[in-house]
């Protein structure tokens, strides 16, 4: 006699409040953060298919489950954002400025957004031959934002046992900057202090960027207590940071302590590539968009929505929302369908599928 087959069990995934306070937005108050857009234009339309709400945590550890946040709309960006709402911002005195310009390229003609490559890649036996050339994040920051990109060359950081420093161009007049950091000697692993590279950054800021984001493949991290962050920004200071250190998905981490690093040899390297090249390009245009004001998205499923670890970075969409690409757009002054046309080229020249197809669709729509 054949055995009954036995039956499936469907486990619900276990419910995970939102942190206190914290109230998922209505369809009207989404609406009403986005304001009332050029009338004849579905440049910030939803559509069917494209933009879900914001999602609620799984994770004890997702962002909304931690933290609070009332969300940023179209008028309290216009109204904050310091690129925007005064005369001038804290940008040298040299720096061009014209206070009847439109967006960042008429108020700041000439100016750009510089990307800083710091450490040696082919001295990581983690990442090596994996890491996203600089071309590639040039390539997709300029396609994302639509303002002028440019590479701050030279910077170097001197990591040793126990101490860093941040090394300038030779010839330059900044001096050389030391990095707060920590050091495992069991592993022989360095973390860089994350707000003291900030420092020191600001002191190599050109006289004409917007902002300036510097990558590393070296480890960050901030209060003693951290294992690790990702990246970070100081808007005030027009200074970015993010690592790669922990973007490969062949090396696992020690969910206790900071230096236990496992490496997979044998995961293929293009799969690595193109990991760690999607997340590169999301986190960087994450960050970016803080240090021209964009704050956390509570409104839809959005590139600006807050994370609280790797996994529900994967999570998350390399796309803008409505609300967050009209503030966007408010700054670079940009066509809508001609950026998404660029970042469609850009994203199938760097082979993210997935990505250039909803770029696709998102074209169609507002084509149609």
């Amino acid at each position: 006699m054949p055995k009954a087959a036995r039956r499936k069990r469907h486990h619900k995934p276990p419910f995970v409040p939102y942190a206190r306070g914290f109230k998922t937005p209505t369809h009207k108050q989404s609406a009403a953060a986005l304001g009332s857009p050029p009338p004849g234009t579905r440049d910030f339309m939803l559509g069917v298919g494209f933009f879900t709400a914001v999602p609620r945590p799984i994770c004890p550890n997702d962002w909304l489950a931690q933290y609070s946040e009332d969300g940023q709309s179209y008028a309290d960006f216009l109204a904050s954002c310091p690129w925007l709402s005064g005369p001038r911002w804290k940008v040298p005195r040299s720096q061009p400025f014209d206070p009847a310009g439109a967006g960042l390229p008429g108020r700041y003609p000439g100016a750009a957004i510089y990307l800083a490559g710091l450490g040696d890649f082919s001295k990581q036996a983690e990442t090596v031959a994996v890491n996203p050339r600089m071309s590639e994040l040039m390539d997709f920051a300029g396609a994302f934002f639509c303002v002028p990109m440019r590479e701050l060359t030279g910077l170097r950081l001197d990591v040793g046992r126990g101490k860093a420093a941040l090394i300038p161009a030779p010839g330059s007049r900044i001096r050389v900057q030391e990095i707060r950091c920590r050091f495992h000697r069991g592993s022989g692993r360095t973390q860089l202090h994350a707000p003291s590279l900030l420092k020191a950054l600001v002191r190599a800021l050109p006289h004409d960027a917007i902002c300036l984001m510097a990558l590393t493949t070296h480890d960050l991290f901030d209060g003693e207590g951290d294992l690790f962050v990702a990246g970070m920004a100081a808007g005030a200071s027009r200074v970015g940071t993010f690592s790669l250190a922990r973007y490969d998905p062949a090396v696992s981490f020690s969910p206790e302590h900071w230096h236990g690093v496992t490496l997979d040899a044998s995961a293929p390297a293009e799969a690595r590539r193109e990991t760690i090249l999607r997340r590169a390009c999301k986190l960087m245009a994450h960050e970016v968009g803080h240090l021209l004001g964009l704050e956390h998205c509570v409104w839809h499923a959005c590139l600006m929505n807050g994370s609280g670890h790797l996994e529900e970075d994967d999570r998350q969409p390399m796309a803008l929302c409505p609300v967050d690409l009209r503030k966007l757009q408010a700054l670079g002054g940009f066509d809508v369908p001609g950026r998404y046309k660029r970042l469609l080229a850009v994203m199938k020249n760097l082979g993210m599928r997935a990505e250039a197809s909803w770029v696709g669709r998102r074209l169609e729509f507002l084509e149609g």
